[in-house]
């Protein structure tokens, strides 16, 4: 995603996270994306990520810094919870 965003083509980032990402409501110039990768460990992993770049005092464009964030445990409890929840209606 950090790579669409330094090349300055942010419309192909929903070819590539179709209903998966969105544009970031802390950080200007930035985008969130959630996903699953089945290929990842034993069961697969659920990563969030964002990507935005890095401007110098003048403004221009340095660089840009992407973070992954595995979040499996949590999607894990929240799936959990639900289930519990359909269980007790």
């Amino acid at each position: 995603m950090a790579d669409l965003i330094v090349d300055g083509i942010t419309e192909r980032i929903p070819k590539w996270y179709s209903g998966k990402y969105q544009k970031s409501g802390l950080i200007e110039d930035a985008f969130e994306a959630t996903d699953f990768f089945p290929d990842l460990g034993d069961n697969g992993r659920w990563l969030r990520f964002t990507a935005t770049l890095i401007r110098d005092p003048k403004g221009e464009l340095v660089g840009a810094v992407e973070t992954l964030e595995d979040i499996t445990g949590e999607k894990t409890a929240g799936e959990a919870a639900k289930k519990e929840a359909k269980k007790k209606k």
